[in-house]
C-alpha cells in the first residue's frame, strides 16, 4: 500500500468515482455517448 492510499481524501475520491459509475449506469441508453461519457470522464 502506498502512503497516499491511506489519505482520507484519496479514499473519498475512490468513493466518488464509484458513485459516478453507479449514476452513469442508471442513465437511459440514449445518454450512453453524451451525459454518461462526460460524467465518467469527469470522475476519472
Amino acid at each position: 500500500m502506498f502512503k497516499f492510499e491511506r489519505l482520507e481524501v484519496w479514499q473519498l475520491a475512490l468513493g466518488y468515482i464509484d458513485l459516478m459509475y453507479d449514476i452513469g449506469s442508471q442513465l437511459p441508453k440514449t445518454e450512453e455517448y453524451n451525459l454518461k461519457s462526460q460524467l465518467i470522464r469527469a470522475a476519472e
